[in-house]
């Protein structure tokens, strides 16, 4: 849904609402997938389990807005019961898996269902991807084009921040460097990778002021976003292969905690 939609539906809503004499629809939208600016183009971030609810505001100063909720990691709010529906969901077709590799013989009944499911839902097989998907090969072959370029260009420029950065572990270096806390010389932080649960991680970090952060990921667009998120002031991106063994090597060699 887009910005224009929700504004759309949001009026519609009002008008409803004050047609009836009561409240408006759609005063509240939970996002499962938490995809920042993805699905639901105006969720602006996730939120948390403390703090699981925000308001925003679309359209129109009248308008009356819309309360969200996306919270990245809402499994773990009930993770005996999440657990136990992933686990009587996905038993099932894992007990398929293992049998066809067992037995790889003609199934009958629910079992046939099954291996017809597993089989509609794989994308790429042997490294190659299957006939009904093959028109990802193109896309697939510009993303990989631009992603050498990027690589090249991030590797050298990944090269030269960590070999600028200093090995001192304190002093005047640091203290030059703002790397220092009421005295105090700040906690190196690495966090490797950006994805959906680095969010929650980086939040949880960056509320200390005695941490200095520093997220390390393949993508850089990804890492530079979590370092705008809301405490995060004490946070820096960084673009690294996790190939480049040499690299990582250098950047673990200087934090104090790595995640």
């Amino acid at each position: 849904m887009s910005t224009a939609q929700l504004t759309t539906t949001l009026h519609a809503a009002q008008a409803l609402a004050q047609a009836g004499g009561g409240v408006g629809r759609f005063a509240c939208v939970g996002d499962i997938s938490c995809d920042v600016e993805g699905g639901l183009e105006f969720l602006p971030r996730s939120s948390t389990l403390s703090s699981p609810f925000f308001r925003i505001h679309c359209g129109s100063a009248g308008s009356t807005g819309v309360t969200m909720m996306a919270v990245d990691i809402l499994p773990t709010a009930l993770p005996r019961e999440a657990s136990e529906r992933f686990c009587a969901a996905l038993v099932p077709y894992l007990r398929t898996v293992v049998r066809q590799y067992l037995t790889p013989v003609a199934k009958e009944g629910r079992e046939e269902e099954e291996e017809k499911e597993l089989e509609r839902a794989v994308v790429a097989s042997g490294g190659a991807l299957r006939e009904e998907h093959q028109w990802l090969e193109g896309p697939l072959g510009l993303w990989r084009d631009h992603q050498r370029g990027l690589s090249q260009s991030h590797r050298a420029a990944a090269a030269a921040q960590v070999g600028a950065q200093s090995d001192s572990r304190g002093g005047a270096a640091d203290d030059e460097s703002g790397n220092m806390a009421g005295g105090v010389r700040k906690k190196r932080v690495l966090v490797l990778g950006s994805g959906m649960v680095a969010g929650p991680a980086v939040d949880e970090i960056t509320r200390h002021g005695d941490v200095e952060l520093l997220i390390a990921s393949n993508s850089l667009e990804e890492a530079e976003r979590l370092t705008r998120r809301e405490h995060a002031k004490n946070a820096s991106a960084l673009y690294v292969d996790i190939n480049d063994k040499e690299t990582v090597g250098r950047l673990v060699e200087r934090a104090d905690v790595v995640v």
